[in-house]
């Protein structure tokens, strides 16, 4: 039971972390790491900014 418990509870956070935008942050943290050693990473506000720009500058309809 304790087990089930604990999955469901991992299950919950990583949901939560994917919706509120964690998951990408970590993402592109590694992706930093990996391939941009030299590059320091943006503050997880300034990446949120950046991506919602990214994101919704292009949009060009109404609906």
């Amino acid at each position: 039971m304790k087990h089930r418990i604990q999955r469901a509870w991992r299950a919950l956070c990583a949901s939560l972390s994917y919706l509120n935008g964690g998951a990408a942050y970590a993402h592109y943290c590694r992706h930093l790491r990996t391939h941009h050693d030299d590059a320091p990473p943006l503050s997880r506000a300034d990446f949120f900014r950046q991506e919602q720009q990214r994101r919704w500058n292009g949009v060009r309809r109404c609906c």
